[in-house]
């Protein structure tokens, strides 16, 4: 179904006249020069460079050189650097063609005098410094495809603390759960993430992307993110490609030291906590060996969490070093840095499940029918009140090593190393018969005498990544100027949950909180659940790129490209799950000692199991591309090329839960067996086998399970092709068209059962699904005057057939979570907006302030599954009434950046107030759930929300520096809601407040 609405229409005219607009009568011109030390003459890097009064964004580099684009006619320049005399320069004639040099300029010590010195003009270009605004701003404009980036100065100006913090900032970029990015509405099967252009494998059992919350800012040099693909992207970059660049090799010598507190205002108040047996290793991330070992019952450890008055405050201690020497005549750099992070979160609030009320034929009337609106129609299943906390320690390591010898060759060896362990407790209670004063109101079919129950999790979740990187550029000049670029990586990332502890508990009506019960009645909820999963993705990774320039049709460089790629990933999950049910009712007026009399007594009924997992997955991808820039004429380029993927995807492995086996689920044997339904008795792509290589999984009664082992393999020719358009008034535009796959993660096939830590359900993989196939087009308009200012509007449009999606199904151990294709296709359209201005050139009153930001709207829609519409057309009583389409999962409507920045260079001070909005965004489909034969709910959507926060910086001396930051400074309603359009309101599934994050820390560099 093809939908393009009038308000995409209306976004996208009035885009496109803002950029026109902005870009008409808009010229620049290209000035070069170098700057020096008066007393030694030795260049001076890092000196500022102002244009008529006003910051141009440029500083000199290593050697002392600059470039920067300006307003033609006659210009003053200034230069400033800390330590030295300002000195500007008489006014110099910029000519509107080629470049034009200014004259050499002499800064002297603040305690020396000095003259300017006018020697001849030089017309050598110089060099930007890596990963600085200027140096991306550069590498966008050459690009061949459409890229958006955040350099190192952008990441300071925002003080984000990890990278999923940073790359919401960047157009178009979303991050759902907090760790996954979605780029255009397309989330993690869509999008690759690499550092130093190598893919980073993931340390989530469930999804294949990178988990951005796992690296800190610290080891983040800039990051660029591709919005279009090109042959050297790997295959699965069609909603984009995140590319994370370390921190560079320094240009000088350098000590940096850093140290700070931080607080969220709600863990200040209090919150959840349980106690450990302690660890100094809790400070540093490494505290699973304090929690109970797999299958282990410890009578003393605490199974429930109980409420503290406050969490500790959160802190952060750096240190970095750098060093360049010069080796006969080549430089060799090295860094080293390493970092530790602690904070604390806690969130008190509500959560209720809201359904269709049934009617008079036991119909209910769910969204499409009658009037939604109508609070009468509806009703609230049940109301609980929790209380959640979080705890995080994080610490990470990252160095480099790089050799450059030559004009044009460079040997870069980098280690990362990061480790985090999160604490999480959680308490909620059914207050849904209770009133403020905790009495009894009363209810349908309840008495005095009947229970309510609470539910206690904790949890420990141990992630680490470290990554292995050698790397290499050469320019080879006897072979014509061919560049060579090549890098080889190993990396291991693992999550290990060790372990999740579940509690149902319960008090009576008639007193509640004078006593708490397990009760042996087998209709109770399981009294303790405890999971242990151990994942490991291991992957080695390598390319090696050629590009070869030639001037062909005009008097611009055209480049030939050609390049090889491998990818090989396993991935090995084990883990456990123990269920304990009380033999006989235990009682006690505190439920820490409820729970300590329980295991201590060895008080199990004979419906206690164990249950293990395990499952091993497999992806190799090997890849070669040819791809051409040709400058066919002064002002066109067509780029483009193809990309050949052999990918291979496959699993082996088996479970048990309960008396349902994975064996059984796929097929039609039993009841609750799926196989028609999944594909699984007759799979496309895939097989069933039983590998004697598979070691067979044991289940509790000490009988094997099966291995069920399947495998995908296909070859992908992917191909990209379009024309880069160089305008005049500095305006380019660019048009692409390329297809790429959406393709499943490891565990999205991996035949095993555990238990979802966020919804509760089982999950399983389906080995029967296989690639999406994405159709990618873009229009692009950029308008880059100079390095100060920037505009950009894009329009896209991708078309997704057959994208995979979850699914909920009711089997004979409750509900299961698994994937499959749907067999529509989904259409997605949008528009981004991006500028960037300082407003220097409208008064010398805001000279020091500089605006930015950026809009982007989507509008996506895919046909709902059809058996989820044949499942839920009993539940209505007019069953053509129900709505057939919806959003795509993770995909929000609009996103939206801005921020003001004031910055005054000779007191060292600068404050950014930086906003960012988000709309709802699709977490679950009502009519998805239904398959699990309930009645048919309303889609879930994560509740829209503005933040806003306030960074300070001043420089209290050559050396110290002080930071202070207020995140979500308006404290945020989060949480999840069910669908507003088709209720006419706000009705809250899940609402909390986010808590006003506090830093202040100070840095030093020697």
């Amino acid at each position: 179904m093809l939908r393009t609405s009038a308000r995409f229409f209306r976004t996208c005219a009035s885009s496109t006249v803002l950029v026109c607009v902005t870009a008409a009568g808009a010229h620049a011109a290209v000035v070069t020069g170098n700057v020096l030390d008066t007393a030694t003459s030795y260049p001076l890097a890092g000196v500022e460079i102002l244009v008529d009064g006003v910051a141009t964004g440029i500083t000199t580099d290593q050697v002392g050189r600059f470039r920067a684009e300006v307003e033609p006619g006659e210009r003053l320049f200034s230069f400033r650097r800390s330590g030295y005399v300002d000195k500007s320069l008489p006014a110099v004639t910029v000519g509107e063609a080629g470049e034009t040099a200014v004259p050499e300029a002499r800064l002297a010590p603040a305690a020396t005098d000095s003259e300017v010195v006018m020697l001849d003009a030089l017309s050598v270009e110089g060099s930007i410094a890596k990963g600085s605004t200027a140096d991306l701003q550069g590498l966008r404009q050459k690009a061949d495809i459409a890229i958006d980036f955040l350099s190192a100065d952008q990441l300071a100006k925002f003080s984000a603390g990890d990278l999923s913090e940073a790359v919401i900032r960047i157009p178009g970029v979303s991050v759902a759960g907090g760790q996954f990015a979605v780029i255009r509405g397309l989330s993690d099967r869509f999008l690759s993430t690499t550092i130093n252009g190598l893919k980073l494998p993931s340390p989530d059992p469930e999804k294949q992307a990178f988990q951005m919350d796992l690296l800190p800012s610290s080891a983040v040099g800039s990051i660029v993110v591709s919005k279009t693909y090109g042959p050297a992207l790997w295959g699965e970059s069609g909603g984009g490609n995140i590319d994370v660049a370390t921190n560079p090799i320094p240009e000088e010598n350098y000590v940096k030291f850093g140290a700070g507190i931080k607080a969220n205002s709600n863990a200040m108040d209090g919150g959840m906590d349980y106690a450990t047996r302690g660890s100094s290793g809790e400070r540093f991330g490494f505290g699973s060996d304090n929690r109970p070992a797999s299958g282990e019952l410890d009578p003393s450890w605490q199974y429930v969490p109980t409420r503290r008055g406050s969490h500790p405050l959160g802190s952060e201690v750096s240190a970095e070093i750098g060093r360049l020497v010069e080796v006969r005549d080549n430089r060799l750099g090295w860094r080293l840095a390493a970092d530790n992070e602690s904070s604390a979160k806690s969130r008190s609030g509500a959560r209720q499940r809201y359904t269709a009320r049934p009617s008079s034929n036991g119909s209910v009337t769910p969204s499409g029918l009658e009037d939604p609106s109508d609070p009468a129609k509806f009703i609230s299943e049940y109301r609980d009140i929790y209380d959640q906390s979080e705890t995080e320690s994080i610490t990470s390591f990252a160095g480099g090593v790089a050799y450059e010898f030559g004009a044009d060759n460079r040997i870069q060896i980098d280690g990362l190393y990061v480790r985090s362990g999160i604490d999480t407790a959680y308490l909620q209670q059914n207050d849904i018969h209770l009133n403020d004063s905790l009495q009894f109101t009363g209810g349908e079919n309840l008495t005095l005498d009947d229970l309510f129950f609470f539910q206690g999790n904790e949890s420990y979740r141990e992630r680490t990544l470290n990554a292995f990187q050698v790397s290499g550029e050469h320019e080879l000049q006897s072979a014509g100027g061919l560049r060579v670029d090549w890098a080889a990586q190993s990396a291991k990332a693992s999550q290990q949950d060790t372990p999740f502890i579940e509690t149902r508990f319960a008090s009576e009506l008639a007193d509640p909180f004078a006593n708490y019960i397990l009760s042996r009645n087998t209709a109770a909820p399981t009294a303790l659940t405890s999971s242990w999963l151990d994942n490991v993705e291991s992957q080695d990774t390598a390319r090696v790129d050629f590009s070869l320039p030639r001037e062909l049709f005009a008097e611009r460089e055209s480049t030939f490209d050609f390049g090889v790629a491998t990818d090989r990933s396993s991935r090995d999950v084990e883990g456990t799950t123990d269920f304990r049910q009380p033999g006989n009712d235990v009682i006690a007026d505190d439920y820490v000692t409820l729970y300590r009399d329980f295991i201590s007594g060895g008080n199990f009924s004979a419906t206690s199991s164990s249950y293990p997992l395990s499952s091993q997955a497999q992806r190799d991808i090997d890849a070669v591309h040819l791809g051409a820039s040709l400058a066919a004429t002064k002002w066109v380029k067509l780029v483009g090329g193809a990309r050949v993927e052999s990918f291979s995807l496959s699993s082996a492995g088996g479970a048990r839960w309960s008396n349902l086996t994975s064996n059984n689920f796929y097929s039609t044997e039993i009841a609750a067996g799926f196989g028609d339904l999944l594909g699984t008795t007759s799979l496309d792509g895939a097989q069933f086998l039983a590998p004697g290589s598979v070691d067979p999984v044991r289940d509790p009664d000490g009988d094997s399970i099966i291995p069920i082992s399947s495998e995908y393999k296909k070859t992908d020719v992917l191909p990209a092709a379009g024309f880069v358009f160089d305008l005049p008034a500095k305006l380019t535009a660019r048009v692409a068209y390329s297809q790429t796959k959406g393709r499943p993660s490891p565990r999205e096939i991996s035949p095993f059962f555990n238990r979802s830590l966020e919804t509760q359900n089982l999950v399983i993989g389906n080995p029967s699904i296989t690639p999406s196939t994405v159709d990618n087009y873009d229009l692009r308009f950029e308008w880059a005057p100079n390095a100060q200012d920037f505009a950009a509007v894009s329009f896209f449009h991708k078309q997704v057939a057959q994208p995979i999606e979850k699914v909920i199904l009711t089997t004979v151990a409750g509900d299961v979570e698994t994937w499959l294709n749907n067999p529509g296709t989904a259409h997605l359209y949008g528009v981004e907006l991006e500028i960037r201005h300082g407003l220097g050139r409208w008064s010398e009153a805001i000279e020091e302030f500089s605006v930015s930001g950026n809009f982007t709207y989507i509008d996506a829609e895919v046909d709902e599954i059809p058996i989820a519409l044949q499942s839920a057309a009993a539940d209505f009583s007019d069953p053509s009434k129900m709505q057939r389409s919806r959003r795509l999962y993770d995909q929000p409507e609009h996103i939206a950046n801005a921020d003001l920045t004031w910055r005054r260079e000779r007191w060292g001070t600068s404050a950014t107030f930086a906003a960012y909005a988000i709309s709802d965004v699709l977490v679950a489909s009502g009519l998805t759930n239904a398959i699990s034969i309930e009645s048919a709910n309303f889609d879930l959507y994560q509740r829209g929300y503005v933040r806003c926060d306030f960074i300070f910086t001043q420089r209290l001396s050559e050396t110290f520096k002080l930071k202070f930051s207020v995140k979500n400074l308006f404290d945020p309603v989060l949480g999840t809601i069910y669908d507003r359009e088709a209720l006419g309101r706000v009705v809250e599934r899940n609402s909390y407040r986010a808590g006003r994050d506090l830093s202040l820390s100070i840095s030093a560099e020697f």
